[in-house]
């Protein structure tokens, strides 16, 4: 309405404009209204979509077109398809499984995320970036065959020093270093030309979802994921980005606590799949990501389960 009047104001012909681009944008309001309301089911999605378009009608459109749901390609529905397929095999649940009380959550787990609890594992807890870092540096010096990075944020300063001529080295002996960052979490922290650099140095490195401000109106489509896996033999997740403000070497907000754990043990083929999954989307490739599978992992003598999981992207 207060396009139109805008535009009514002026007379002759620009009413007329007026006419056409109120219609044009009362449309669009009702196509992104009904493709809320019909395109999911998740009410904690669509509740408050839908309250922001009905107080502020014009906005809320413009904001959702900005930050809607990425919905997967063809191509990209495929290739998760083919991984599923593939690992199938290596996510078996076993009889002798007893989860007690813990059995419904693990069997929901299991039956939307493709994955199951195992034994076997052994898990160290990190109450920090100064007990983290030090122990991946020291892991990483360790791989033989294969490095798996992915991060949400990397963050040049003293811990990327530290880390990054190690992936370097070991890329430069034959170790294969996959490494997956995303562009939004990234912006401002790495140096321009760093992805070609890392290229050139034997390093497989790939942006998540580059940021495309005029040929793609999807820029809340990120990767928060923090995941290492090395070797087979360990595997890191939790909430730690790389950067010194995560090891408490850079003070921006007082002292940061955040945590991982390493994983040693058969859970560690879930985050290769996990891993594997989200590298090939973004390298738009396909990927054999049973031969990473196909290993033996050592198990431990120790109680309880580990079941690591993701929610999407899904074909």
């Amino acid at each position: 309405v207060l396009v139109y009047c805008m535009f009514f104001s002026l007379g002759g012909t620009w009413e007329v404009v007026g006419q056409i681009i109120t219609g044009i944008l009362i449309a669009l309001q009702i196509v992104v209204f009904f493709t809320i309301i019909y395109t999911t089911t998740d009410a904690e999605f669509k509740i408050p979509w839908i309250v922001i378009l009905l107080v502020f009608p014009l906005f809320g459109t413009f904001i959702y077109l900005l930050f809607q749901p990425r919905t997967l390609r063809k191509k990209e529905a495929e290739f998760l398809r083919g991984i599923e397929h593939s690992t199938y095999p290596y996510f078996k649940e076993e009889p002798s499984y007893n989860f007690g009380m813990s059995a419904k959550t693990f069997d929901y787990l299991s039956k939307f995320f493709h994955v199951y609890p195992t034994s076997g594992n052994k898990v160290t807890y990190f109450k920090d970036g100064t007990t983290f870092f030090p122990d991946l540096i020291a892991k990483l010096k360790e791989a033989k065959e294969c490095i798996m990075m992915e991060f949400f944020i990397i963050h040049e300063g003293k811990m990327w020093d530290a880390i990054h001529p190690i992936l370097k080295e070991k890329a430069a002996q034959g170790v294969e270093v996959k490494l997956l960052y995303d562009d939004v979490g990234c912006l401002g922290t790495l140096e321009k030309g760093t992805l070609n650099k890392l290229r050139e140095e034997g390093i497989q490195a790939y942006i998540f979802n580059p940021m495309k401000p005029i040929l793609s109106a999807v820029h809340n489509y990120r990767d928060h994921r923090k995941i290492v896996v090395i070797d087979h033999k360990y595997a890191y997740t939790g909430g730690m980005n790389l950067g010194d403000e995560y090891a408490n070497i850079l003070i921006r907000f007082g002292y940061w606590k955040d945590t991982m754990i390493r994983i040693e043990g058969p859970a560690i083929n879930a985050l290769i799949k996990i891993f594997m999954s989200n590298f090939s989307l973004t390298t738009r490739e396909s990927y054999d990501v049973a031969h990473y599978l196909n290993v033996k992992i050592p198990v431990h003598e120790t109680n309880g389960y580990v079941m690591p999981f993701s929610h999407g992207p899904s074909p």
